[in-house]
């Protein structure tokens, strides 16, 4: 994953800032995601990470998954991440940045914030976070926006939409975050949480893919 200041991005004994340090990542460094989402009391996201060997915790506010996007049909389970800058190097980057933020948030029918999403209003949510506003509520109008993306050329931060899951033709919408994966509000025994754009279930419900910016 991605995102820091030149100096690294500082590893953590527990989920919270006044956690002790227990390694600091450089800009650049690849991470693996152990364990995660935990939130702490001031309602940041953390990922439990291993680190040559060190392990603790980093703020998901400054991860991306590393940017190794399998070709369609391939179904990496790959949790490895890497740093960047805070200022993240495109939108795309930011989108995946805002969206891991709220792994684990409560799935509720038509819901559009963190208090709760249905699968359409988390990407509204975030998109327009990233974006300043514009970005359609409803699945029709997200497929209509932004540029076509062939399968094969996902990147992160790219919008995927599914179709024929609870209803016949086009029904779901996730953010992609790289790897073969992507972060959606599935349903209420799951919330937000990461899939996978291939496997048995979403591989043959994929529909296309759009990008923003």
């Amino acid at each position: 994953m991605s995102g820091t200041n030149g100096d690294g991005l500082n590893i953590r004994s527990d989920a919270g800032y006044g956690a002790g340090i227990v390694a600091v990542a450089p800009e650049g460094s690849v991470v693996h995601v152990i364990d995660g989402a935990k939130t702490d009391g001031d309602g940041n996201v953390w990922w439990g990470v291993d680190f040559g060997g060190t392990t603790g915790w980093m703020n998901a506010a400054y991860l991306i998954p590393t940017d190794k996007a399998p070709s369609a049909g391939a179904a990496s389970q790959s949790a490895d991440m890497h740093l960047a800058s805070t200022a993240a190097s495109s939108i795309g980057d930011q989108i995946v940045s805002v969206a891991m933020q709220y792994v684990g948030y409560p799935y509720v029918w038509g819901g559009t914030t963190p208090a709760g999403f249905d699968c359409s209003g988390f990407v509204f949510y975030v998109v327009n976070q990233v974006t300043g506003g514009g970005f359609p509520r409803v699945m029709d109008g997200q497929v209509a926006s932004g540029s076509y993306v062939d399968p094969n050329d996902l990147q992160p931060g790219d919008i995927v939409f599914q179709q024929n899951t609870y209803q016949w033709g086009l029904s779901h919408v996730g953010i992609y975050i790289g790897n073969g994966q992507f972060v959606n509000a599935a349903n209420e025994s799951t919330g937000v949480t990461i899939s996978n754009v291939w496997d048995s279930y979403w591989g043959p419900r994929y529909y296309t893919a759009r990008r923003i910016g």
